[in-house]
């Protein structure tokens, strides 16, 4: 059997905007008192695929169950559900390239909320410059860091009301905190 091969980066983040009024022990509430924010993100690069979708001649989506974000200010062991790796890799719009959807990944904690309380998340996203950084939804084997466009860590709390959906209520969501960072620095760790 092929043994995993492991990717993993560190990086830094200054802070770029807080939102709302988070519950106080939350770990939103933590982040948003921090100007910045070092850590390591990674995952395996023969993950299994659990979810694979998307607009033909336009994007292609697929999940994975692999992915690890660390902070070094902040405890994420409260975070609930497991976490998982999102591919999206877009196909340039020749006739009209403003539409293009830039390729990404999103490492982010599954919350799995399905109540009134409040809960934490946390994601990490990185958007590429174009639509042709992957080259379709599989796992990257390597993070083509010159071909990043943008890097974004995001610690929210909300509340998701979903558990009447089967009753025909709709569902809600209510962010009560928000604190995004911008990703500054990203390196590889050998």
């Amino acid at each position: 059997m092929a043994r995993a091969e492991s990717l993993a980066y560190r990086f830094e983040a200054e802070v770029k905007f807080v939102q709302g009024t988070p519950p106080a022990d939350s770990l939103t509430a933590r982040a948003a008192g921090l100007d910045t924010i070092t850590g390591t993100f990674g995952f395996d690069t023969d993950a299994p695929r659990t979810v694979e979708t998307g607009i033909p001649g336009r994007v292609g989506f697929a999940a994975y169950a692999t992915g690890f974000v660390a902070l070094n200010e902040l405890d994420l062991s409260a975070l609930p559900g497991p976490v998982f790796l999102s591919v999206g890799d877009g196909i340039p719009q020749q006739d009209a390239p403003q539409t293009t959807i830039k390729d990404n990944l999103i490492i982010a904690f599954d919350s799995q909320a399905r109540d009134d309380t409040p809960v934490d998340s946390l994601s990490l996203e990185i958007r590429f410059d174009d639509a042709e950084a992957l080259a379709g939804v599989a796992v990257p084997s390597a993070l083509k860091v010159g071909q990043i466009g943008s890097a974004r860590l995001t610690v929210s709390t909300r509340r998701d009301s979903f558990g009447d959906r089967g009753n025909s209520a709709a569902g809600a969501v209510q962010v009560l905190g928000l604190a995004v960072f911008d990703i500054t620095t990203i390196e590889a760790i050998d």
